[in-house]
């Protein structure tokens, strides 16, 4: 898959895993605050994150610029987890 060779996506991918993991999917993050933890400029976290969606790895709430995982993208950050970590608790 693409986006095992491209290392800012797979770091997205990562940083939207770990807000997942700490505050429970789906993990919303605000555009803005993906720039500043990838050190990189709006326009570049928005053609990546346009690339992610169309592999259905990320939804985008473009009104309120908003980006988190779908259950595949959480696979993909998290290979060893089948499922999303809260949906496996007490049943």
């Amino acid at each position: 898959m693409a986006i095992r060779n491209s290392v800012p996506a797979n770091q997205l991918l990562d940083i939207l895993a770990g807000v997942q993991d700490r505050d429970g999917p789906p993990g919303f993050m605000k555009l803005h605050e993906v720039c500043a933890a990838l050190d990189r400029d709006y326009e570049a976290v928005t053609r990546m994150v346009r690339e992610l969606e169309m592999l259905d790895a990320v939804r985008v709430d473009w009104v309120g610029n908003t980006v988190f995982l779908t259950r595949d993208g959480y696979r993909i950050a998290r290979p060893g987890e089948q499922t999303y970590p809260m949906l496996n608790e007490g049943g």
